[in-house]
């Protein structure tokens, strides 16, 4: 109604992608939910952009840190990042939009990535024909990001965990099970 009552025209047709952000730091994951992502980009080479990384993948994420920041972002213009724009072994100056700004007239860039050294996180985009693992999605707009919740799941040596918890900002926190992590994010509504 308000749209309407100042003009402003929208099909409604806004592509929204549930995706995840793992970090190390629970402090950090509660700050994101509290002030936004704005402050990683300082802190990450960017080696597909100058944005703030998210992957469709809680699995991905959880290679990062052991709390996830589940996450909906807009992606309505997305611009692939290929094995040529990132080339492995890595090599700065061959990384086509390492710490770059948002190819125009897209709104953020999408990278298919395959693990290259087993073990490691080094992922990048396979060669052409080859299957990829995760993807990885880099916005460089913040109010394009609404954090929904964090996600913990911590690794306990000797075997897998048996309680990551789920905390909703300012919300409660609920146990679950290793397995119910991946499931439970897929059920959550779309905004």
């Amino acid at each position: 109604q308000l749209c309407k009552s100042k003009g402003v025209q929208h099909s409604g047709k806004v592509p929204i992608l549930r995706v995840y952000h793992g970090t190390q730091s629970h402090s950090k994951a509660i700050d994101i939910c509290d002030t936004g992502f704005s402050a990683l980009q300082k802190i990450d080479d960017g080696y597909y952009g100058g944005g703030v990384y998210f992957t469709t993948s809680p699995t991905y994420a959880r290679k990062y840190g052991q709390y996830i920041v589940v996450a909906y972002i807009i992606a309505s213009n997305p611009f692939p990042i290929i094995a040529d724009d990132a080339p492995y072994p890595l090599v700065r100056t061959n990384m086509r939009f390492m710490q770059s700004a948002c190819k125009p007239p897209h709104d953020c860039h999408f990278v298919p990535v395959v693990c290259k050294r087993p073990g490691s996180l080094d992922y990048f985009p396979p060669a052409v024909g080859k299957a990829h693992e995760f993807e990885e999605l880099v916005v460089f707009q913040e109010a394009h990001v609404l954090p929904v919740c964090i996600v913990h799941a911590p690794v306990i040596a000797g075997g897998p965990t048996t309680q990551p918890k789920a905390q909703a900002p300012g919300g409660p926190v609920v146990n679950w099970t290793r397995e119910d992590v991946a499931q439970w994010a897929r059920t959550l509504p779309l905004p």
